[in-house]
């Protein structure tokens, strides 16, 4: 999203593109889940609370020329 007009000051970057087929996409770790059977709310009501937790990784595997970075001028 871009910003607004009137917003951008001079020798500010306001837009960065890339070629999004040049960015690898991984896993950072596998995906986590953890139970929570210790709260107060599970020890009066019997409800149980899971937390899922999934971690990404990117790498941009050609930075010269794969991002095109805008500014105003100075």
């Amino acid at each position: 999203m871009l910003p607004q007009f009137a917003d951008i000051e001079e020798d500010q970057v306001f837009a960065v593109f890339m070629n999004l087929r040049r960015i690898q996409h991984g896993n950072r770790k596998g995906i986590e889940i953890k139970r929570f059977d210790g709260t107060t709310e599970s020890l009066e009501y019997g409800e149980l609370f899971l937390r899922f937790r999934k971690r990404d990784g990117f790498l941009v595997t050609r930075p010269k020329g794969n991002i095109v970075v805008l500014k105003t001028k100075p």
